[in-house]
């Protein structure tokens, strides 16, 4: 219960952090929270979006991942797990309508390109969601696509509590600091898009 009160006021803070960098380098931020999974809810924030003109950037980072055998997940979990990867991409695309949008990034897995043991689902979600932004290129070819299968970040995100980090380094994997994987998004933009294994 303490993590998860301390996960919300880190996603909170993080949030925060991010409308103020926009604010401060002149751009406009608009902040909502909503379940991806909800159409309606996407539907509604992203109205705000369109009544601005344009999008000149969405980010998918959400995520959910429960590691267990296939055969021990209930088909709830399964659809959890792959609803917020795939569902949420959907969502976020008919929320925006034929809204102008300069980029998008999502933020996938190296469990998405590998694999991974007990994690059948979040790599098929992660992949999956990779394919839907290469399909960009046919349904919306003005925007840039940029799928980033990420290893494990050390200061924020889902790898960063609990008892994953001494996880991953008993299994000998370095996770990656944020200060370095931040620049990683606007330097993947420059480069022009694609699917990338960070």
């Amino acid at each position: 219960a303490i993590e998860r009160a301390l996960a919300g006021l880190e996603r909170q803070a993080a949030a925060r952090a991010a409308i103020e960098a926009i604010e401060a380098a002149g751009g406009a931020a608009r902040y909502h929270q909503v379940d991806l999974c909800d159409a309606a809810q996407v539907a509604g924030a992203l109205a705000d979006a369109r009544a601005a003109g344009r999008v000149d950037a969405l980010i998918h980072a959400a995520g959910l991942e429960i590691s267990r055998a296939l055969p021990d997940k209930s088909d709830a979990e399964l659809a959890r797990v792959l609803d917020v990867k795939a569902d949420g991409w959907c969502h976020l695309i008919a929320g925006l309508g034929d809204a102008a949008l300069g980029a998008v990034v999502v933020f996938s897995s190296i469990a998405g390109r590998f694999g991974n043991a007990g994690q059948t689902d979040y790599s098929a979600g992660n992949d999956l969601l990779c394919k839907l932004v290469s399909n960009l290129r046919r349904t919306r070819p003005a925007t840039r696509g940029v799928a980033i299968d990420w290893t494990a970040w050390a200061d924020l995100g889902m790898a960063s509590r609990g008892s994953i980090p001494k996880i991953m380094e008993a299994a000998g994997i370095a996770m990656l600091p944020a200060a370095l994987g931040v620049p990683v998004v606007g330097d993947e933009l420059a480069r022009g898009g694609g699917e990338v294994v960070i």
